[in-house]
C-alpha cells in the first residue's frame, strides 16, 4: 500500500467578498482493501481570519474568508492506512470600495440688498470614485424665486449671483462624480434698496399779475 497522491492545485488570488474555488487532484492505488476508498478533508493551515469551507470533504470545494490577507489551505487524503497532504496559498485582497455620492454644502443662507450680488461659498468633497473620471462636476442652478438669477461662475463652488427682482430665492449646488450625484440648497433673501434722500418738491404756484390802485 502506498499513500495517496495529492495535489491541492495552483496558488490563487481573490478579492473580497469573493471566495476561492478549490480543485484538488487525488490518486490512490486502492489499497488497503478494505477499505479501498479515500477520505478527503480541507482545512486552514494559517491566515489572518476565519475560513469557511463548502464541501470540505470533497476534492472540489469552495472557501470563503472573513478578512483580507494570505492564507495557506491544506487538503489531506487518507486511504484508511496511509495519508498525505498538499497545500496551496490563497491571497485574499481587500474589497474594492463602493462608490459613494459626493458630499455637498451650498453654504449658509444669506440676506442682501439689491442691487448687490450674493457671494456664494459652496463646497464639495468626494471619494475619487469611479475612476475614471475620478473628478466631481459642480453646477449652480435656481430652484425657486421671483426673478432671474445670473451666476458668474456656475461650475465652481465659490461664485457671485445677481438677481433681477427682490424676493426670496432658493439656489442649488449639485455635485456629480460621473455615476452618482448629490445636491444642497441655500436660501438668499434679496431686499429692496433703501430709498435715497431727495430734495423736497416745491411749487410756488403760477405766476400772476396784479394792478395797484390809482394814486390820489
Amino acid at each position: 500500500n502506498q499513500p495517496p497522491s495529492v495535489n491541492a492545485g495552483a496558488d490563487q488570488s481573490v478579492t473580497l467578498p469573493a471566495g476561492a474555488a478549490l480543485a484538488a487532484t487525488v490518486n490512490d492505488d486502492g489499497l488497503p482493501n478494505p477499505p479501498g476508498a479515500l477520505t478527503l478533508q480541507w482545512s486552514k493551515t494559517s491566515g489572518p481570519g476565519d475560513v469557511t469551507f463548502e464541501n470540505a470533504a470533497a476534492a472540489t470545494a469552495s472557501a470563503s474568508f472573513s478578512a483580507a490577507g494570505d492564507y495557506v489551505l491544506r487538503v489531506s487524503a487518507s486511504d484508511g492506512s496511509a495519508s498525505s497532504m498538499d497545500e496551496l496559498t490563497v491571497t485574499v485582497n481587500p474589497a474594492v470600495p463602493a462608490n459613494q455620492p459626493p458630499s455637498v454644502d451650498a453654504g449658509p443662507d444669506q440676506t442682501i440688498t439689491s442691487p448687490a450680488q450674493a457671494m456664494l461659498a459652496g463646497t464639495a468633497s468626494d471619494d475619487g470614485l469611479p475612476n475614471p473620471p475620478g473628478v466631481v462636476a459642480l453646477q449652480w442652478s435656481k430652484v425657486s424665486g421671483p426673478g432671474d438669477v445670473t451666476f458668474d461662475s456656475p461650475n465652481t463652488g465659490a461664485t457671485a449671483a445677481g438677481f433681477t427682482a427682490i424676493g426670496v430665492y432658493v439656489l442649488r449646488l449639485t455635485a456629480d462624480d460621473g455615476a452618482l450625484s448629490a445636491a444642497d440648497d441655500v436660501t438668499v433673501t434679496v431686499n429692496a434698496a433703501a430709498p435715497t434722500n431727495q430734495a423736497p418738491d416745491v411749487n410756488a404756484g403760477a405766476d400772476q399779475t396784479v394792478t395797484l390802485p390809482d394814486s390820489v
